[in-house]
């Protein structure tokens, strides 16, 4: 008996061959991607060499949106010298759109999807440009429309403003009738009337969610001039879920078709280019905004850079590579490139019609048969399949600021699907074999190590 078993085993083992299965479907071109990943970008410089590289960048790291600042102010400076807020005449006016020219082609030109979010009058305490005092929207209007006439079919989102569900001292207290009737709803008809097609989002909200402020901007007419809603959303809201998931169940119970814009993450990177820690909140933060359905997600921020209030350093890239030089790039970045270049075609990909679930697997038992076990209780399984040629499955514990981990048996119960790989999170490209067995007609993923840092594998279908 003993024997026949063996036997079998081994006839099993020698039947799941690598032959045995159909390979990974072929990676879907960047240009091709249903793709939320994106990058926002301080870096609008007068050299289109330098633009090019720059924005190969973030081509290799997949991230599709960057997402452009960009400043009635800077465009056309009128005379008025800027200095004083650190930009060089070089930096302003004929300089600046050629910069603005650069980003947006050579962005299209690498299969991007150039995003801008434009700024309002809080820059100089009401006012939108300095050489107009009396703080009037119809002039910056006015921009804004000759500015998507001339991106016309170019540029995909657009945002309005930043933060305004702020109060700020000059007087603005952050009332959604004053956003919208004062500033929204002049600046959306000018973009709209420059470029039909382009996707309007609101400005976004400070200490996202922001659910109410958002319900009631939509109450007072937001769907008719905009096509969703945007916000700032620091990775503390994003491991948990729940806000995020409440706003979207809120929004779309009154506007169906609400698209989510923002930007999210903000992870410190806190020890240079080898920083586990941003790197896993990057890869969970990433993640989670497309699993949610984002439409436009802009990490921030990509340089290396202390911030004046917080000296805090959210970069994921230390230099673009200057000199011919390879770019330096941190985990995090690498993290990112994986979560991106894993994770896309969300609308294409399929939920498994099989149970997939997890068992912990660092169980200890004492002298008296107690049973306990060290792995966290709170990890998030996400397994998705595309064009039936490739399970993906994704474990993570999403527990930023106190991280946690665990060892899991990941239970496949089908047969149909086997050589299981792990995919490591600073190389999306490599394929890693994992111990496995099967009970049954079930795939056993031996103790699989996650936490912060997510474990993602690959599955291939069998064929026939």
């Amino acid at each position: 008996m003993i024997a026949s078993t063996l036997c079998c085993g081994v006839l099993a083992a020698a039947a799941e061959t690598p032959k045995t299965f159909h390979p990974e479907p072929p990676p879907t071109p960047l240009a091709e991607r249903e793709s939320p990943y994106g990058m926002t970008w301080f870096h609008t410089i007068d050299d289109e060499v330098k633009t090019r590289s720059m924005l190969q960048t973030l081509a290799d790291m997949g991230a599709r949106q960057p997402l452009a600042l960009i400043y009635w102010w800077r465009w056309d400076t009128k005379g008025i010298e800027y200095e004083s807020m650190g930009y060089r005449p070089g930096d302003m006016d004929e300089a600046y759109r050629r910069a603005l020219d650069y980003y947006v082609n050579i962005s299209v030109e690498l299969g991007l999807q150039p995003c801008f979010r434009v700024g309002s009058f809080r820059v100089f305490k009401g006012l939108y440009h300095k050489a107009d005092p009396t703080g009037s929207v119809e002039p910056y209007a006015e921009w804004l429309t000759m500015l998507a006439e001339r991106y016309r079919g170019k540029v995909r989102v657009w945002m309005m403003g930043d933060e305004e569900n702020r109060g700020y001292p000059f007087g603005w207290t952050g009332d959604p009738d004053d956003y919208m009737n004062k500033f929204f709803i002049a600046a959306a008809t000018a973009v709209r009337k420059g470029d039909p097609d382009a996707l309007i989002g609101t400005g976004s909200v400070s200490s996202a969610p922001a659910t109410h402020w958002l319900l009631d901007v939509i109450e007072r007419g937001l769907p008719k001039y905009a096509d969703g809603v945007s916000g700032n959303f620091a990775y503390p809201v994003i491991e948990s879920r729940h806000e995020m998931e409440d706003m979207i169940r809120r929004i779309r119970k009154v506007w169906p078709e609400c698209r989510f814009f923002g930007h999210n993450g903000y992870a410190e990177n806190l020890h240079g280019t080898h920083d586990s820690r941003q790197a896993g909140i990057t890869a969970q933060s990433m993640f989670i905004s497309w699993d949610l359905g984002w439409d436009s997600v802009a990490y921030y921020l990509y340089l290396f850079s202390k911030t004046a209030d917080t000296r805090q350093n959210y970069g994921l890239l230390k230099s673009f590579g200057e000199n011919g030089g390879p770019p330096e790039v941190t985990d995090a970045w690498r993290a990112y490139q994986t979560i991106a270049h894993t994770f896309y075609d969300r609308s294409k990909l399929k939920k498994p019609d099989f149970n997939i679930s997890i068992r912990q697997s660092d169980r200890l038992e004492t002298e008296d048969g107690f049973s306990f076990t060290l792995a966290p209780t709170e990890a998030e399984l996400k397994c998705f399949i595309r064009a039936d040629r490739q399970l993906l499955i994704y474990l993570a514990c999403p527990r930023f600021n106190e991280p946690r981990e665990g060892r899991w048996d990941i239970l496949v119960e089908t047969p149909s699907w086997g050589d299981p790989r792990r995919i490591p999170l600073l190389n999306y490209t490599k394929r890693e074999s994992v111990s496995h067995h099967r009970e049954n007609e079930t795939l056993v993923i031996e103790n699989v190590k996650a936490g912060l840092e997510p474990a993602i594998f690959t599955l291939r279908k069998k064929k026939r």
